[in-house]
């Protein structure tokens, strides 16, 4: 059987739409956001695609399953796991290139699909930055926050962005 994902996101007019662009656009990337989208994988084949991979899906869901009380769940559960498992296993190897968070991650996903191509793109926080703040500071920075809604987005992050961007499209060189 195929992960819960699989039918989550189903939608015709998604894979219209994503026929339709391909045809029309031709990219030279595809970029995929998660393994959420597995099922429109099947209409990339033979494009560049990067996928990625903000955690180890099937390792979160097997850790949820161990914890659950229910026997039925715990099943269920466990049974989504190895679904999406195979999901990995089967498409990681056959994408351009899969984007992850932290080299644990990556050496998960190792055990998982040796022979697809991984980089490390870490994601985090910057905790000076962001550190706790009082109410009052909270309701000033999101006060600020709401002022700065007009489409504009934050220098840094941007800088940020761009500079991770081009790290992983490096690796498919």
């Amino acid at each position: 059987g195929r992960p819960y994902t699989w039918y989550v996101h189903e939608s015709g007019e998604a894979e219209r739409v994503v026929r339709e662009l391909l045809h029309r656009f031709d990219p030279h990337v595809v970029h995929v956001d998660s393994m959420d989208m597995v099922r429109l994988l099947p209409l990339l084949e033979g494009r560049p695609t990067v996928v990625t991979h903000h955690n180890v899906e099937s390792q979160l869901i097997e850790r949820r399953s161990a914890g659950e009380s229910a026997a039925w769940r715990r099943r269920y559960l466990h049974l989504q796991a190895e679904r999406l498992r195979r999901a990995e296993a089967e498409w990681m190897p056959r994408v351009a290139l899969n984007v992850v968070v932290s080299p644990e991650d990556e050496e998960v996903f190792r055990a998982i699909a040796p022979r697809a191509r991984y980089a490390v793109v870490p994601n985090g926080v910057d905790v000076e930055r962001f550190r706790r703040r009082s109410q009052k500071q909270a309701a000033e920075a999101i006060a600020a926050l709401a002022e700065r809604l007009d489409g504009e987005a934050p220098v840094d992050a941007g800088d940020s962005f761009s500079r991770d961007g081009h790290r992983a499209a490096a690796a498919l060189r």
